[in-house]
């Protein structure tokens, strides 16, 4: 039973998961006592000790209780457990390949681009509490997807505070600026008695929107750990800006050193800057079943193991100073390689013809992937 989306998910699938719950409102699953081991094959969770034991990073970060509310420090993994044992929280990340595979595969099954999936801080990483124990209420900037591994752990989720934020929040900490282009007052966080309680149990799945407040406590009995992936794709700005930016700069006069008495010309750049969005737009091409695609002949996917139980390893190459192992499925494997031998632009459905043993909806996730990738691009019609 492979680790993927869908038997995260049983009974309802990603598709449905995308629209209805994805970036929209929280959902809970519960995955079969009998399925865990079998859905988190490779993965040790019989302690928390194994968990440490098994990850690949050097550090991970304490969460403690002050007098004037929530501690963080950062301390060698090797010390973790004494920590741990005087009741603080442990948060790690997990690069070990079982569990970057399995990132890098929900990643997939949730359309959101690998190459720039990490540029925005998303992560997989350990959470685990001590009995009576957890984290003080906040928000993240994050789509945050849990499971919980062991003991039991009590959540209070409540709406977002804001659509789409872009940073994380905890009453108490500084008030970030980025807040003020959306926001015009001071967040009221909500009271337990107002938000939604969720118990997990191990093989409890839980997903959260970005923004949502919340909180949470491992039970007393029982110290608690989970498995957290949490998503932070590139905003349409963090994408679109670079590309405003190049059109901006074309015009000499945007290069030029901006100082006293100027004022009237930058006020007439920025008139002017509707003409350079529209120069920026014209850059950016949707992916539709009428779009024709191409290969970046400077890239190249070389398959290294297509055994592996996350998908077939590939290692990709653009520049010879840039290259680096991903993960790709059988069916985006196959259209990768029909585009390696199509030497001009093909179409969905000139694929479709090709590669009658794949679906629709494959064949264009797996353009998407591969767009995202750099090895195709959007080509005009």
């Amino acid at each position: 039973m492979p680790f993927c989306l869908n038997n995260l998910l049983e009974p309802i699938s990603a598709h449905e998961f995308l629209n209805r719950y994805w970036s929209k409102q929280p959902f809970v699953n519960e995955i079969p006592a009998s399925n865990l081991p079998k859905v988190l094959e490779g993965l040790r969770f019989g302690s928390v000790a194994e968990l440490l034991a098994d990850s690949a990073s050097q550090t991970t970060r304490l969460w403690f209780t002050t007098r004037d509310g929530v501690g963080e420090t950062v301390v060698p993994i090797k010390d973790a457990l004494t920590y741990y044992a005087a009741g603080m929280t442990l948060f790690f990340d997990r690069r070990d390949p079982t569990v970057s595979s399995w990132f890098t595969r929900l990643e997939d099954d949730l359309l959101i681009p690998h190459a720039q999936a990490g540029k925005a801080g998303s992560v997989a990483s350990i959470f685990a509490s001590a009995s009576g124990h957890g984290s003080s209420i906040h928000f993240d900037r994050f789509e945050l997807l849990t499971v919980q591994l062991l003991g039991e752990k009590t959540w209070w989720i409540a709406e977002p505070a804001l659509e789409a934020v872009t940073d994380n929040f905890r009453p108490g900490d500084e008030y970030f600026e980025s807040f003020d282009a959306y926001r015009f007052d001071r967040f009221a966080h909500p009271r337990r008695e107002q938000m939604r309680k969720i118990v997990l149990k191990p093989g409890g799945v839980l997903y959260i929107p970005r923004g949502s407040w919340h909180e949470t406590e491992a039970s007393a009995e029982a110290d608690s750990a989970s498995l957290n992936f949490a998503f932070g794709p590139p905003t349409r700005w963090d994408i679109l800006a670079p590309a405003i930016r190049r059109a901006a700069q074309s015009d000499r006069r945007w290069r030029e050193w901006a100082a006293n008495g100027t004022e009237d010309i930058q006020r007439e750049l920025l008139l002017d800057l509707s003409a350079h969005l529209k120069a920026a737009a014209q850059g950016i091409r949707p992916m539709h079943a009428a779009s024709h695609f191409v290969r970046n002949r400077s890239a190249s996917l070389c398959l290294l193991d297509e055994s592996s139980a996350g998908g077939h390893v590939a290692l990709y190459e653009d520049t010879f100073e840039s290259r680096r192992k991903v993960t790709l499925d059988a069916a985006t494997v196959s259209v990768a390689r029909h585009f390696s031998r199509q030497p001009g632009c093909a179409d969905l459905q000139a694929v479709q013809l090709a590669h009658p043993e794949l679906n629709r909806t494959e064949i264009e996730a797996s353009m998407a992937s591969l767009v995202a990738l750099g090895y195709l691009r959007v080509a005009a019609p």
